[in-house]
């Protein structure tokens, strides 16, 4: 009977994979559990294992690939009204001059709005509307209707990677 004294991890991104810019990680016996911080936001890695005893190295693991969760995007910039009817507003917006990949890509946006003399505050009593993006689609309009004849109203728009939904932007 021969005990593992310890295990090596080894992680990097799909790039660096045959290059040595591998990273290796000591894994003490008996842990099957391995935390591993400073990882890139929406990166994908490459990982495999190997145990370690007094007669060596074991063989590798099978290659697991994973990517890493994305940050909270930034909230959209420039929220402007293009064109009203007496029912309806197109809008318009862009994304923050800082989004970054790290950010994830935008999977939906939400609009909210509220007559003028009322408080966004409340999410209860705005009303809302849920713009999808398709996948590789950069849409940064979107027109509400069903709003009332003569009334003004103030709006704001959120950006969802999936995963976390950005602040609202300023009105």
């Amino acid at each position: 009977l021969v005990a593992v004294m310890g295990s090596l991890c080894l992680f990097t991104t799909p790039a660096m994979w045959r290059t040595s810019k591998v990273n290796r990680r000591p894994l003490p016996a008996p842990s099957q559990v391995l935390s591993i911080n400073g990882l890139n936001p929406s990166t994908e890695y490459l990982f495999r294992i190997r145990a370690e005893n007094d007669l060596g190295p074991g063989n590798y693991s099978d290659v697991i690939t994973f990517e890493t969760l994305p940050n909270v995007p930034r909230a959209p910039a420039g929220l402007t009204a293009l064109e009203t009817t007496q029912t309806t507003v197109t809008l318009q917006w862009h994304l923050s001059p800082e989004y970054r990949r790290s950010q994830g890509s935008i999977k939906v946006y939400f609009i909210k709005y509220e007559q003028t003399n009322s408080s966004l505050a409340s999410a209860d009593s705005a009303a809302s509307q849920r713009v999808e993006v398709a996948e590789g689609n950069n849409v940064t309009s979107a027109t509400v209707s069903g709003l009332s004849k003569g009334t003004e109203y103030s709006f704001v728009v959120s950006a969802s990677n999936g995963y976390y939904t950005s602040p609202y932007s300023e009105r």
